[in-house]
């Protein structure tokens, strides 16, 4: 079933820092689509059988913070 994760960030500031985080989110088991913003302070993905423990695990080693998930 498809699901989406987003999650509010904060340390996302290099647009560089943007597309890394998107091609490594990319990369991960079911994933479908991804998007990021340090502007917006977001980061949403979208894909099947999802696991958001993972995703914030991915997320944070890049050294940016997840401050909240919807």
């Amino acid at each position: 079933m498809e699901q989406t994760i987003m999650c509010s960030i904060v340390g996302l500031t290099e647009p560089t820092a943007e597309r890394q985080l998107i091609n490594k989110l990319s990369a991960m088991p079911g994933v479908t689509q991804v998007t990021a913003s340090g502007t917006e302070g977001r980061v949403v993905i979208t894909g099947k059988d999802l696991n958001q423990k993972v995703f914030i695990q991915a997320i944070e080693q890049t050294g940016i913070d997840v401050v909240d998930v919807h």
